[in-house]
């Protein structure tokens, strides 16, 4: 295949993907494993929302490893929104009582 002036050879890609819910909301991880590389988070999705890319998740050894890296970030953005919808809610309960 040649792309640009160079030429890159075609390599074998496993692919492997985990879906799920947590706390209601579904996600989906998807993982990538190029022959003889690292595997890595290809993408997540959560209910309609899409990330991409991921510098949260770090290569892995194997997919698995990967898929459990992404659902881990996922995790960790609804614990950050969960957070956000907390703080939002507390900000306007206290400014409402002091009307």
């Amino acid at each position: 295949m040649r792309h640009r002036g160079r030429q890159y050879r075609e390599v074998p890609v496993e692919l492997a993907v985990r879906e799920g819910t947590h706390d209601g909301i579904a996600y989906r991880v998807v993982a990538w494993k190029p022959e003889g590389r690292p595997a890595f988070v290809y993408s997540v999705a959560m209910s309609d929302r899409f990330y991409e890319p991921l510098p949260a998740t770090a290569e892995a050894a194997t997919l698995d490893e990967a898929l459990d890296a992404g659902v881990r970030y996922l995790i960790s953005l609804l614990g950050e929104q969960a957070e956000l919808v907390g703080s939002f809610a507390e900000c306007h309960m206290s400014s409402d009582s002091k009307i």
